[in-house]
């Protein structure tokens, strides 16, 4: 019952305006998966319905077993089209409401993370799929393993290039200006040594929200693959050596969590707890 206590937790704890707004199709979500399960439906479809479990629970895990990073997130390479309601049922907090993805998002979409004392170049195929996390990767070990001025860092050149251009800019980093630019690579050096002085605080010790940690999804496998936010955080974890980073789990493959549920015999959501508790990679979770 834990599970659904949850449930009623972040029900209860959202603004009123938008509980009345997507209620029904939340509870909906929620029965739907518990009468599955006490009806002991077959496997698959309790699976398939499993609804997000995890929210906004933080979980420290060892930093070197994030080995890969995803080019594009399971929804984009899945072409997932949902509901508008199972969008929007995130509420403040939880981005999707769903947890499994089944499909051929992880063999086919798995970049190996580069080690940030090494270049990534052109020859890469983290390059050739993905050319923002080359940007960054390098700017990092160019600013904090070289040690050089920012403004010699690929982020910078591209950044510039594009306001110099008049071009019209993905704007994560609300840059608008030169001087937007340049304020914005100095609260960069400033959180490194920050994380360098005081360890690898959570986003909500910084004053943020406990869903924008490092996002990762969990492979077929098992792997522990980044996916989103947290490059520059997860890079700089790297460099100081920090054994254990805070991460949001956004989803499971289907048959990972076919595999849990035969090796614990136990429920899908049960199995999934079950696994994270006895993972040697997990330090724990803060749960709020």
């Amino acid at each position: 019952m834990r599970y659904f206590k949850k449930y009623l937790t972040t029900i209860t704890s959202i603004r009123l305006s938008r509980f009345l707004k997507y209620w029904i199709p939340y509870i909906y979500l929620v029965l739907r998966y518990y009468f599955e399960v006490r009806l002991n439906r077959n496997l698959d479809m309790q699976i398939k319905h499993l609804t997000m479990i995890l929210g906004d629970d933080i979980y420290w895990v060892k930093t070197e077993k994030i080995k890969y990073t995803l080019a594009k997130s399971p929804a984009k390479i899945l072409k997932i089209n949902k509901p508008w309601w199972k969008y929007t049922l995130a509420m403040d907090k939880i981005k999707k409401p769903w947890l499994v993805y089944d499909g051929e998002w992880d063999s086919k979409n798995l970049l190996e993370r580069e080690k940030i004392f090494q270049v990534i170049t052109d020859k890469h195929e983290s390059s050739k799929r993905n050319k923002v996390i080359k940007i960054i990767h390098n700017s990092i070990h160019t600013i904090f393993v070289l040690k050089e001025d920012y403004k010699k860092s690929e982020q910078y050149k591209v950044m510039k290039k594009n306001i110099d251009n008049a071009v019209s800019m993905n704007n994560d980093y609300n840059c608008n200006t030169i001087n937007d630019i340049e304020e914005y690579f100095e609260k960069l050096i400033e959180a490194f040594f920050s994380m360098k002085i005081n360890g690898f605080l959570t986003q909500k010790e910084l004053g943020g929200d406990n869903n924008d940690e490092i996002p990762i999804f969990i492979g077929r496998n098992g792997e522990l693959c980044q996916s989103g936010g947290g490059q520059h955080r997860i890079r700089f974890a790297e460099i100081l050596n920090i054994r254990y980073v805070p991460v949001n789990i956004r989803g499971f493959h289907h048959e990972f969590i076919k595999k849990l549920c035969k090796i614990y015999n136990l429920p899908p959501h049960k199995s999934v707890e079950k696994w994270i508790k006895n993972n040697s990679d997990f330090r724990g979770s803060v749960i709020n």
